[in-house]
């Protein structure tokens, strides 16, 4: 395994239901995670190191009222200034012990490029073998809201059944209930689904719907409602082609959602059982309110990317951004930023050189 630090989540076999079957329902391909006339970035010039602020000038960049508030949570550096086997603690974040597990940094099987650390969580004697981690939102996604996540994990499974990754809930609870979405696959038709445990699910189609051994990244972009909930998925697996999904859900029906939680659980469905799983997660990064963001790409046109790295802005207005660099699993050298505005437009990509 490499070095490097990450959240690394054994999980084995449960028997909790959660996220049901799934059903049949309908959807469509969207767009490539943004469209372009976005904003214009000037030329980025000089050699920036990791974790230096860079300051971007342009046009058009709007706004981003989540930027300097607690509406923007970012694990890339506190995962990176974890201790190797300590626990994992940070404010409005909780770990379910409940079956046997615990979550602490390590350092193996990271990313490489800059992720040097990692958490990993383990139920090796648990009856319901799960660890999950949950985040409390400081203020709870109201109808009309919108939120994005983004994350980077790798799984390992043996068997066939399914795979409980992420769950928004106004409740702190694995169980499924009411105004819940859940994200989750089935190993056993490779569909991978989101929507309401209670509701009809979307299958998103993605092929494979979470390869062995490999990192990617998923983001959800969604805006809150009681119907016709617009939400986009996009999965990066670099080297190969992008996936997005967008489509509309009929959530959320019954209350505010104040909790995202990482499930963790690799267990049982209506074909067959996953008796054992590991995930690694990093680079998790939440937004309450808006998608805009920076992004650190490896092509020079948006259409053509295959690998992001989101960087975490301190400062935003139309004409400036800066962020703070995070080229993630990029080996030094170059790669392309862009700047997302709020309605998901993007802007032109300008090269930046980092050692």
């Amino acid at each position: 395994m490499k070095s490097g630090k990450i959240f690394l989540f054994a999980v084995l076999l449960s028997l909790a239901a959660g996220c049901g079957s799934g059903g049949s329902g309908g959807g469509g391909s969207g767009s490539s995670g943004g469209s372009s006339g976005g904003g214009t970035i000037n030329p980025i010039s000089g050699t920036y190191t990791d974790m230096q602020t860079v300051t971007i000038s342009g046009s058009a960049f709007g706004t981003n009222g989540a930027v300097g508030t607690s509406a923007i949570e970012s694990l890339a550096n506190p995962i990176l200034s974890g201790t190797n086997g300590a626990t994992f603690v940070r404010s409005n974040w909780s770990i379910d012990t409940e079956f046997g597990g615990n979550v602490t940094y390590t350092t193996s099987n990271t990313r490489g490029g800059t992720r040097t650390m990692a958490l990993v969580a383990q139920d090796s004697t648990a009856t319901y073998p799960e660890t999950p981690l949950y985040y409390n939102l400081p203020t709870s996604i109201a109808n009309g809201d919108e939120i994005f996540v983004s994350w980077w994990e790798q799984t390992v499974w043996t068997g066939n059944g399914q795979y409980k990754i992420i769950r928004f809930s106004p409740t702190q609870t694995i169980v499924d209930g009411d105004g819940q979405d859940c994200y989750f696959f089935h190993n056993n038709n490779d569909g991978i689904t989101f929507g309401p445990p209670e509701g009809t699910l979307q299958w998103l189609n993605f092929s494979p719907a979470d390869p062995q051994s490999q990192w990617t990244r998923t983001d959800i972009d969604m805006t809150l409602g009681t119907s016709n909930a617009p939400f986009t998925i996009t999965k990066y697996t670099p080297g190969s082609p992008l996936q997005t999904f967008s489509a509309t859900i009929n959530s959320y029906a019954s209350a505010n959602q104040q909790y995202i939680v990482w499930q963790n659980y690799f267990g049982t469905d209506g074909v067959g059982t996953m008796t054992s799983g590991t995930v690694w997660l990093d680079s998790i990064f939440i937004q309450h309110g808006s998608q805009a963001r920076v992004e650190l790409c490896d092509a020079s046109t948006w259409a053509a990317r295959t690998h992001c790295e989101i960087q975490s802005p301190t400062s935003w207005n139309n004409t400036t951004v800066q962020f703070t660099l995070d080229r993630g699993s990029f080996p030094a050298g170059s790669a392309y930023v862009y700047v997302v505005n709020s309605s998901g437009q993007v802007s032109n990509g300008q090269q930046i050189t980092f050692q």
